[in-house]
């Protein structure tokens, strides 16, 4: 399992925080490091699990990387409800991420598009996590991959 903000925080805690621009320069470096985490284990023939905020753009990423099955889960939510949980989660993460100064930000990517699903070649589950319970989701994207 990659995860984004594992990899952004312990960029964090090894080369500081600071302003926003700073915070999308760890993110930036955070997703070339998840693409050459994958590329490595992809090589190797292991199965992995990528989890981020990856946006519209980002598809020839995916397309650059060895042979594999692919399967995206896209999670929405009505954009009240994002930012509800994301103004919620202030001061409960690294406080490197600057939530609290990027709600703006989250706004008109969403309203820009960017966080819709990406053109990928596989299979797509779309939940909407505002419509059940992390267990009920679990159990949604397990009986979707089985039909895959």
């Amino acid at each position: 399992m990659l995860e984004k903000d594992t990899i952004k925080e312990t960029l964090f805690d090894t080369l500081g925080t600071g302003d926003v621009a700073w915070s999308q320069r760890l993110g930036a470096a955070t997703y070339a490091l998840l693409f050459v985490a994958a590329d490595r284990l992809l090589a190797a023939g292991a199965s992995l699990v990528v989890e981020a905020n990856f946006f519209r753009g980002m598809e020839p990423r995916f397309a650059d990387l060895p042979p594999h099955r692919l399967v995206q889960v896209h999670c929405d939510a009505p954009l009240e409800t994002i930012v509800a949980r994301y103004e919620g989660r202030t001061g409960s993460r690294h406080q490197g991420h600057l939530d609290d100064q990027r709600v703006d930000a989250l706004r008109d990517r969403h309203a820009s598009g960017l966080n819709g699903t990406l053109d990928l070649t596989g299979g797509l589950i779309e939940l909407d996590t505002s419509a059940a319970s992390p267990e009920e989701l679990a159990d949604d994207v397990l009986h979707a991959l089985r039909t895959l």
